[in-house]
């Protein structure tokens, strides 16, 4: 008997996150990847992933339980292990299976993928610096808007009060884009916006008069971020110790639901583990990283309110957009079909 599992994986062959790790407990938790719905449990050995539906008679895994190992099934009590092996309790002699995918726990969070997908699980790594803590939420928007948002910048002075630019300071500031085999390297460069006192920034050493630095990655395979912030002083070009690096994954949990998972660190000492007002350093910093995101959730969901398609023909593009084209290209050849094999500059 062999397992079964999907014949085209397409981009279910990326590792996809889907929960954090400390969210799955004993009890079986039902998400959805593509629009595909599976169900995660702790199998004998970690973590496991299996089509959330009953091959019996089609009951939610999801609702059920887990024993020795097993999620079984709330209906008729069939249960079945991490490789989709399954028994009925009334039935000895069947060998029910079901279709199972990789699962694995990594860096802090739970990630699936098909079986014998292709795409390695990314490298998250904080430079040495300080671990903050997570942010995760849930955009009702297509992934390429969300795609698009996290990818450009000309959004900031409406929707990022600490890591932007404001509505003059943005004047000044030219991308420079370079394409990679897999993804892009985006660098914004301009003046630091002026921080209300309320967003805590000088926490952060942040503040104006400085300026900022946005160096990121973007790849697609998996589909994820790598923000570095930096800040140097305007006058000297001296760079300043203070830096962040922010790492976000989105999973596109169906064709109108976008999942988004960020990871921060930095090298400011408040957040070092051996200091006791950590804690509530994190949370003021995750507090505020709470309500930009929702300013970017906010803007996701009213442009899939208006024209939910996700082309960009039909729009005029200015300076900062036209690194979405390019992502969109990477999306379909790296992310869900072929990956591309050269590396060019855009101009």
């Amino acid at each position: 008997m062999s397992i079964s599992t999907p014949s085209r994986p397409g981009p279910l062959r990326h590792w996809h996150p889907v929960l954090l790790a400390t969210d799955l407990g004993k009890a079986p938790i039902g998400v959805k990847v593509h629009g595909k719905p599976m169900v995660l449990f702790r199998a004998r050995d970690g973590v496991a992933a299996l089509d959330d539906r009953c091959v019996h008679r089609g009951a939610r895994l999801s609702t059920g339980c887990v024993e020795d190992g097993c999620v079984v099934c709330p209906y008729h009590l069939w249960r079945f292990d991490g490789d989709g092996r399954g028994e009925s309790p009334v039935n000895p002699r069947m060998r029910p299976f079901t279709t199972a995918y990789d699962a694995a726990e990594h860096s802090g969070l739970v990630w699936v993928r098909a079986r014998g997908g292709s795409s390695p699980l990314p490298e998250i790594d904080g430079d040495g610096m300080h671990f903050i803590g997570y942010y995760t939420g849930v955009i009702q928007a297509p992934f390429p808007i969300v795609v698009d948002n996290f990818t450009e910048i000309e959004h900031s002075p409406t929707n990022h009060f600490v890591f932007a630019f404001d509505a003059e300071g943005i004047k000044a500031v030219e991308p420079r884009v370079e394409m990679l085999a897999d993804g892009l390297r985006v660098v914004y460069t301009g003046p630091q916006r002026p921080v209300p006192w309320w967003t805590f920034s000088w926490l952060l050493g942040i503040r104006s008069g400085l300026r900022n630095i946005i160096d990121f990655r973007v790849r697609f395979a998996p589909i994820h971020w790598v923000y570095d912030f930096a800040w140097e002083n305007i006058r000297t070009g001296q760079r300043r110790p203070q830096r962040i690096r922010e790492f976000a994954f989105i999973t596109p949990f169906d064709e109108k639901t976008t999942g988004v998972f960020i990871k921060f660190f930095t090298s400011v000492d408040l957040f070092a583990s051996s200091n006791p007002a950590r804690g509530l350093f994190r949370r003021v910093f995750l507090s505020r990283v709470g309500g930009e995101f929702r300013l970017d959730k906010d803007i996701c969901e009213n442009v899939a309110g208006m024209d939910p398609r996700t082309s960009l023909e039909g729009f005029q593009l200015g300076k900062f957009d036209h690194v979405l084209r390019s992502a969109r290209n990477l999306i379909t050849h790296v992310y869900e079909g072929a990956e591309l094999q050269a590396s060019a500059r855009l101009e």
